[in-house]
């Protein structure tokens, strides 16, 4: 009799734990989402390169915090010691490099002019260059679909960056923010072998140490501003930093290991409508006609690559 009654508290758990991912994956769409209205937000008090760094000093300080919290109430996996391998060092730094510094540093120059709608929806080119990337280090085989549906995708990109505005120096914040998507398809690509080796929580928080290092030139700078900087622009700060940052990288690790990256990806689908729906209440900016047509495409191009490269990696098991 005890042991069936020993075996139910499992399914429950498991059940629990999906919807608590499923929680956790929701407020990471709400965080990221805002997260390019809070950049604007910030960018009134602060500059681009002194933003970054004040971001993920926050964002840094917080995920040391959550280790120590959580390795106290008894999970090891939120270690962040010993450190990584010699090895592994550089690699990790330079992926920190890649994917936080450089992507960050884009993004705050690009939404100087670009809306946090038009940011979000040329965010979402980056699985695109990701099948690039696997597909010209041989780790991919890109198939017509695939190709149909990136040239797609890119069709709404142009769209996007094309007509939003008339000046040459607003087209250019456009292209930085498709930097942005390449800087972050990069990141994605080569960490997964790290990731795999140490867990995603210890890989996070040694990603942040370098690029926040990386930002330090820009501490005077920010020092200055600081001082000047209204509280809105200051609440935008800490918000970028704990939220979209520290927390949402924690909780996006968590929904992934419960969920699975597909479904967890397929959620990001709705990051544009949380940034179009913030942009347009806090600035007043709701989405033109072009924004419209162009993200659509975009995404539209996005979802047949998706599709296209699950319809080949399931043939590809069968055989």
């Amino acid at each position: 009799m005890s042991a069936p009654a020993d075996q139910t508290p499992a399914p429950r758990t498991e059940a629990r734990e999906r919807q608590l991912a499923w929680i956790a994956a929701s407020l990471v769409i709400l965080f990221w989402g805002t997260a390019y209205t809070g950049v604007k937000i910030a960018l009134e008090g602060f500059g681009p390169g002194p933003l970054a760094l004040g971001r993920f000093a926050i964002g840094t300080a917080v995920l040391l915090l959550l280790s120590v919290v959580r390795v106290a109430a008894g999970n090891p996996a939120a270690r962040i010691t010993p450190l990584p391998d010699r090895e592994d060092l550089l690699p990790i730094a330079g992926l920190g490099l890649v994917g936080i510094t450089a992507y960050h540093l884009l993004l705050n120059f690009g939404q100087q002019q670009v809306p946090p709608g038009t940011t979000s929806l040329l965010l979402q080119t980056a699985p695109v260059f990701t099948t690039i990337l696997v597909g010209a280090l041989g780790l991919e085989r890109i198939t017509w679909q695939v190709w149909a549906g990136m040239l797609v995708a890119f069709a709404g990109a142009a769209l996007l960056v094309i007509g939003q505005g008339r000046t040459l120096s607003f087209q250019l914040s456009a292209l930085y923010i498709v930097g942005c998507a390449i800087t972050t398809s990069c990141h994605f690509v080569f960490q997964k072998r790290l990731v795999a080796k140490y867990g995603s929580w210890k890989f996070t928080v040694w990603n942040f140490l370098p690029a926040t290092v990386a930002l330090l030139p820009f501490a005077p700078g920010l020092f200055e501003e600081a001082q000047q900087a209204s509280w809105e622009t200051w609440g935008a700060l800490i918000y970028l930093g704990a939220l979209p940052g520290a927390l949402g990288y924690a909780l996006w690790s968590y929904a992934i290991s419960k969920l699975g990256p597909t479904t967890c990806a397929t959620l990001l689908y709705f990051a544009p409508l949380v940034a179009f729906t913030s942009g347009w209440i806090v600035f007043d900016e709701p989405p033109s006609a072009m924004a419209i047509k162009g993200g659509g495409l975009t995404l539209l191009g996005v979802m047949l690559v998706n599709y296209a490269r699950s319809q080949a990696a399931k043939q590809a098991a069968a055989t």
